[in-house]
């Protein structure tokens, strides 16, 4: 592999920069605390770390290629993104103070609630990765660009995107762990209700946002179609 450190610094500059996952990961530490802020870095880290495996492979240049498979990818996103704004929408507004009333309740309840809630914050978390297709174009531009020309090119992609996923885990801890902290500023079921429904909200423009973007990139092709 060549230029390792602008591969690290052009990846830290991806993971970071708000998208899709991070508002999720963010919302998510909001709402539930720092008893949950793993489950969507640990979520979005094997979404991502699988797509950018399945490029290294070379399996993800099907999709980037194929105009039909982008689109069903980008119709599946939109409508995953839409779905979590709508149900962020109109979910419960979470209070710190119901959240520390776990503690009287007996261990094995508690246990199951907190599991409950990381599973449904794990599964958005990879289902994000996995069906946002401006990924595969990210890292099937991305990947080529450090690998040497004398290199084994599947091995060397490999090793990269497993740098990848481990910078994503990284990151979106960072980000969660920083929203969990800022939540004590948020206490009170009306601050609650107001951040479900402003990240309800973004999750809805970012879906369209995705279709937009879909559709600028298809445009060429359909042009060509018709």
């Amino acid at each position: 592999m060549q230029d390792l450190p602008l591969f690290l610094f052009v990846t830290v500059l991806a993971v970071l920069a708000p998208g899709s996952a991070v508002v999720w990961t963010v919302t998510c530490a909001l709402r539930h605390g720092p008893r949950h802020i793993w489950a969507s870095p640990v979520g979005t880290t094997i979404g991502a770390t699988v797509i950018a495996w399945i490029c290294a492979a070379g399996l993800g240049a099907v999709v980037a290629a194929s105009p039909l498979l982008y689109a069903l990818l980008t119709v599946v996103c939109a409508a995953l993104l839409i779905w979590l704004g709508i149900s962020t929408w109109r979910a419960e507004p979470v209070d710190i103070a119901a959240i520390a009333a776990e503690t009287a309740r007996s261990p094995e309840e508690a246990a199951k609630s907190r599991r409950a809630v990381d599973r449904s914050i794990f599964i958005p978390a990879v289902l994000i990765q996995a069906t946002n297709p401006t990924i595969y174009v990210y890292m099937l531009s991305l990947l080529p660009q450090f690998i040497a020309p004398e290199a084994d090119f599947t091995r060397t992609a490999l090793i990269l995107a497993t740098i990848f996923g481990v910078i994503v885990l990284l990151g979106h801890l960072v980000w969660s762990a920083a929203a969990a902290w800022a939540r004590r500023f948020l206490s009170g079921r009306k601050a609650a209700l107001v951040l479900n429904r402003v990240c309800g909200a973004i999750f809805v423009l970012l879906a369209v946002s995705v279709l937009f973007d879909a559709f600028r990139t298809l445009m060429p092709a359909l042009a060509r179609v018709a």
